[in-house]
């Protein structure tokens, strides 16, 4: 099979694209540095390209997440689309080929790609190309031919004799013009793209409610809670509200849930506490585990006598750590000096559960009510794994501290974050430690499984 290794051509210099894997639906697609556990800050611009509505990758070819490992760094725009598409199209025809594996050809490309198929003009063509006369030179001498895919109209604006100075229009440099991506597809004897046979279920597609999970060592409290309400489920029952609570929790309602059980904890019924306990503890079963959602902090370093700005330019190997949790769920506190960027790893090591999470700046459980969520309610299946990027600060002079929320849940409760800002503000300045407390309580009565660790960074 006429296998292509696939170029993306930058001002830095050509990144070989070395992989591409589907991932599970539920997670966002991300590119990564040379298999590394290094999410690159283009990630966000390549899960926009590929899921619908907005990109085009799951349109043509009907997947919507994907990890990708390039050899280099790629700075964020939009000139990387073109090399970024042709790589998912041979992907798919089995044609990509993969890190060490033999070339019959090389492609390089730059150009953007919109909503039609539309191949756009970039900036910088001729650097991109100066910067890559060495790989040039290296695959005519490996006799890989390389065919340099430019959109038409920057091509018609490059100068004829500059380009046969540097080779480039001959067999073994060939140049194509594109205007589109019909272009691309017949240069590389590709079929075009039809509409994928399958739906793919999407997150929001799923059934509103997940089959609950009930692992043993909690079969006697759900067992124990079950029973009380088979003892007293009567008149007395139903008055209390249990055909509410069901149908409020199958709804996705925490709000009106929340006030259903506020309602029940303020009325004189005895029997109908000791319902709504058994009914809680029957939710609080299926919730995620605390342990099952391992949380923990990638901190990316420059080695020792570098810079970020050689990690960020390619020039220099970053050095990768993991850390997690202390026993009592929070995170030591770790030095601003040579930290180029810092994320919090989410993995969901048990059944599928739906997840919100946010981190914002500030040591106060309130600081995240101004913070748009990094995840919102999708659902993350077994063993998917997602990343929580920080911003973070170039110079840090004064200790600063993330907070962490991650609010899991076997229910799509859509207003759960909206419910916890509004409580939180209604706190206002007696919102504490306790008082967070006893939120997180609440929650985890409507079967809602909470993290909200803190994280120092000194200077």
């Amino acid at each position: 099979m006429n296998s292509v290794r696939v170029y993306i051509a930058t001002t830095e210099g050509p990144a070989e694209i070395q992989r591409i894997t589907e991932e599970d639906p539920g997670i966002k697609s991300v590119v990564c540095l040379d298999s590394k556990a290094m999410a690159l800050p283009i990630s966000a611009g390549y899960d926009a390209f590929v899921r619908e509505p907005t990109g085009v990758i799951e349109k043509c070819f009907g997947h919507s997440a994907f990890r990708m490992d390039v050899s280099r760094h790629i700075s964020e725009g939009m000139s990387w689309q073109l090399g970024v598409f042709a790589a998912h199209a041979l992907f798919l025809a089995g044609r990509l080929a993969g890190k060490r594996e033999a070339a019959a050809q090389a492609i390089w490309l730059t150009g953007e790609v919109n909503r039609d198929l539309e191949v756009g003009a970039v900036d910088h063509v001729a650097e991109k190309l100066r910067r890559s006369g060495r790989l040039f030179s290296k695959l005519e001498t490996d006799g890989i031919p390389v065919m340099v895919f430019l959109p038409r109209e920057d091509f018609t604006e490059l100068d004829e004799s500059w380009l046969r100075e540097h080779g480039i229009g001959t067999q073994s440099r060939r140049i194509v013009p594109v205007d589109g991506a019909g272009d691309l597809f017949c240069a590389l004897g590709l079929d075009e793209p039809t509409p994928p046979r399958e739906s793919k279920i999407r997150p929001e597609e799923t059934e509103t409610t997940l089959p609950l999970r009930l692992p043993a060592a909690r079969t006697a409290l759900v067992m124990g809670g079950l029973a009380v309400l088979a003892v007293l489920l009567g008149v007395t029952a139903w008055r209390s509200g249990v055909a509410d609570w069901l149908a409020l929790a199958e709804g996705g309602d925490f709000g009106k849930l929340d006030a259903a059980f506020s309602k029940v904890e303020n009325d004189a019924c005895s029997p109908c506490k000791l319902i709504l306990r058994g009914y809680q503890a029957f939710l609080a079963s299926a919730a995620p585990y605390d342990d099952d959602l391992a949380l923990v902090a990638v901190e990316t370093r420059a080695p020792e006598g570098k810079s970020c700005a050689a990690v960020h330019f390619g020039t220099a190997e970053p050095e990768v750590v993991e850390v997690a949790r202390s026993a009592a769920g929070q995170f030591k506190a770790i030095s601003a000096r040579g930290l180029c960027a810092l994320e919090y790893r989410l993995t969901n090591r048990d059944g599928p559960a739906y997840v919100w999470a946010v981190v914002s700046e500030g040591e106060g459980y309130s600081t995240f009510v101004r913070t748009k969520p990094s995840l919102q309610g999708y659902l993350m299946s077994e063993g998917s794994a997602d990343s929580l990027r920080v911003d973070l600060r170039r110079r840090i002079k004064e200790p600063l501290t993330y907070r962490i929320l991650v609010i899991a849940s076997a229910r799509p409760f859509a207003d759960v974050l909206d419910w916890l800002a509004r409580e939180v503000t209604a706190l206002g300045p007696r919102l504490d430690a306790v008082t967070w407390a006893g939120l997180q309580a609440r929650l985890e009565n409507g079967g809602v499984t909470v993290l909200s660790p803190a994280h120092e960074i000194t200077p």
